[in-house]
């Protein structure tokens, strides 16, 4: 797939632009830069919008059309909203156009109301055969399929999230996607759908205890299964606050009255996870004593008790103090009693004190109690170092908590600061005050999701156990029932192949796993700061590893590095996917194509050395790049290694408009070659 053309008719700032886009193998980018708030973002979700009728914009998502248009007519006249997109795949021209007619509704409406939609999808073939799909969008998912839309139109948050420590779900989400295992995961569920079947054939031929359990089984999967989506879908909204969050911080981050305190809680934040996570080994540390020497508390009175009775007992001569047989023996060896008289074998004096021995050998008691008394100083040396070691760790957890509640007062402090600073950001219109009120809506908001994600796992946790002893009922049941017993067979026949499958899956999720692996540990040992190497581990996270240190780095300590680690990842997903197309065997699962790639402000804050090292890695990653910037993000580093590069290079150029006569509006500025400078 090589994009050629996009045209935006009255979609959201842009009244009527278009963009063409670099092709060759030298040339292959495209650059688009502007100021914050100019329309970049608006360029990636135009992609999303036409493809696959989707955005998403954080601030009003639900407005595409364009405020100018809107105002132009009269209530009751119609504007349309339209994306036309141009490109080529295998040989065939393609033009897909997605548009919206908006109605004005009232003379203050600049929002309209969608009256009407269409999508078509013409082609031309190499021999000049013309013609239009029946089915637009279906032929749309065979070109580039929507689950891997993420791979190939994103932003620089997605860049980020992917080599973040919590990244394990995204990676292993990129890997499938890419794979194409569609056919498996609904192999998967069509068997589960059989195994049903044959439950109800089981149902039908057993006798109503079994019947009965069959239906409570089926009534708590289905319930796990409602529980479970509704875990996945708060997850989802949480990720979409969690974004929504870092889009506000990055507001307050460009507003300069706003920007150091928000550097400040950013450091702040920083600090209070690394004191959680502190305060949280420290409390395994308790744990791990008290299940290990616990008990010593408890025991002392009883061991103490014991060795006063043996003390009583030898006070009043009923056990020995110091006797033992070796001493006894020793006594009859030398011939001669500790009172002096001679021992004599045969005398009564030798047989007195030899049966004395038996006593000792026989009873033991002697010798419990002396062990006893041994052992006892020992127990209370360990019960007191025990109590130290616990009252050292419950002190230093108490000194972390001090500083918990100090970067917390802290954290509260810059909160208000902001809450009370209403200095309007001439780029947005919003003030930190109001920038802050949405941040602290949105952390509550994800805060009571993840209440509400523990409840549910608890939920299902409960019925997996109620589940698991029914499993164990039905078995039971089932070896009752003969009639029952080739349903049974062919069930658990589905449910081998059930496994197996499961088992495939996870085999060619890792085997593109540690394929993806060697092409970014490969590229990214060319291209980055050396002493480090990146990797995606076992468990489908994307780090970096300090080669020295052996150990990963803090996330904090290697911004530059992990965004270079995570678009090589994209690279080397878009490699699977063209080595799946240009291989003559045939794929299994997924063919593979050859796809663009078009990103939004993949250089966040990096610096200019980091800058330059991700410019070098862009060009790399497909064979056709579109990169949205800044314009303090083009200028400098990045323009320099890829001014030669990026052969179509344009400026949005952005009036705010006055609000009366005139409304927000971008063009669409193609550079002159003699325009290319860097600044």
């Amino acid at each position: 797939m090589q994009l050629h053309r996009l045209h935006l008719t009255n979609f959201r700032q842009f009244r009527s632009e278009t963009v063409e886009f670099a092709l060759g193998d030298d040339q292959n980018v495209t650059v688009v830069h502007g100021q914050n708030g100019s329309g970049k973002t608006t360029l990636k979700n135009a992609f999303l919008w036409v493809l696959y009728d989707e955005s998403n914009f954080n601030l009003r998502p639900d407005k595409l059309a364009s405020q100018g248009a809107l105002a132009e007519v009269d209530p009751g006249e119609t504007v349309s909203v339209e994306v036309a997109l141009e490109f080529e795949h295998e040989d065939v021209d393609y033009e897909v156009t997605r548009s919206y007619e908006y109605q004005r509704q009232a003379t203050d409406d600049y929002l309209g109301e969608i009256v009407d939609e269409d999508l078509s999808l013409s082609y031309e073939t190499a021999d000049g055969k013309r013609g239009t799909r029946q089915n637009p969008q279906r032929s749309i998912e065979q070109i580039l399929p929507d689950r891997l839309s993420d791979l190939f139109f994103f932003d620089g948050e997605y860049i980020t999230q992917l080599s973040e420590g919590h990244s394990q779900d995204e990676v292993k989400q990129a890997i499938q996607n890419i794979m194409g295992l569609t056919i498996i995961e609904r192999s998967i569920r069509h068997l589960g759908e059989v195994e049903g079947r044959f439950e109800s054939e089981v149902q039908e031929h057993g006798n109503s205890e079994l019947s009965d359990l069959i239906d409570t089984r089926s009534e708590l999967r289905d319930e796990v299964e409602d529980l479970t989506g509704s875990i996945d879908t708060k997850k989802q909204s949480r990720q979409r606050l969690r974004e929504e969050i870092s889009e506000i911080e990055r507001k307050l981050e460009g507003i300069e009255e706003a920007a150091e305190l928000q550097e400040e809680r950013n450091r702040l934040e920083s600090r209070q996870d690394a004191l959680q996570a502190e305060i949280a080994e420290i409390n395994e540390s308790i744990d791990a004593e008290i299940s290990k020497k616990g008990h010593l508390p408890f025991v002392m009175p009883a061991i103490e008790a014991t060795a006063q009775d043996l003390d009583d007992l030898r006070e009043r001569g009923e056990i020995p103090s110091e006797v033992s047989n070796q001493f006894v023996d020793k006594l009859l060896a030398q011939g001669e009693c500790i009172c002096g008289r001679p021992l004599e074998e045969g005398t009564h004096p030798y047989d007195s004190v030899e049966a004395y021995r038996s006593d000792a050998a026989e009873n033991g008691v002697d010798q419990a109690a002396i062990r006893i008394i041994s052992h006892l100083t020992s127990i209370q040396d360990e019960q007191a170092e025990y109590l130290d070691t616990v009252d050292e760790l419950l002190e230093e957890r108490s000194e972390l908590r001090d500083q918990l509640t100090s970067v917390d007062e802290q954290l509260d402090e810059i909160q208000g600061e902001l809450e009370e600073m209403n200095i309007t950001d001439p780029e947005t219109g919003e003030t930190p005050s109001e920038l802050e009120s949405a941040r602290n809506r949105k952390k509550s908001e994800r805060e009571e999701l993840k209440r509400e994600i523990w409840d549910l796992e608890r939920d299902i946790e409960t019925r997996e156990e109620r589940l698991e002893e029914i499993g164990e009922e039905i078995d039971e049941a089932r070896q009752e029932e003969s009639q029952a017993e080739l349903a049974r067979r062919r069930m658990q026949a589905t449910s081998k192949v059930q496994q197996q499958l499961e088992a495939s899956f996870e085999q060619l999720q890792n085997q593109v796993r540690e394929y993806s692996n060697d092409l970014v540990s490969k590229t990214f040992d060319e291209i980055a700061t050396k002493g480090y190497e990146a990797e995606i581990t076992d468990e489908f996270e994307l780090r970096i590893r300090d080669q020295l240190q052996g150990e990963y780095l803090e996330v904090d300590k290697s911004r530059g590095e992990r965004q270079i680690a995570s678009l090589t990842f994209i690279g080397s997903l878009v490699q699977i996917a063209r080595e799946r197309y240009e291989s003559d065997t045939d794929a299994e699962y997924f063919s593979g194509g050859i796809y663009p790639i078009v990103m939004d402000s993949p250089f966040g804050a990096l610096d200019d050395d980091h800058r330059r090292t991700v410019s070098r890695v862009i060009p790399r990653m497909a064979e056709q790049v579109v990169v949205l910037v800044t314009d303090s993000q083009w200028r400098g580093p990045v323009a320099n290694e890829m001014n030669e590069i990026a052969s179509r290079q344009y400026r949005l150029d952005f009036d705010d408009g006055d609000g009366d006569t005139s409304y927000p509006r971008t063009r669409i500025v193609e550079e002159e070659i003699s325009q290319k400078v860097n600044q």
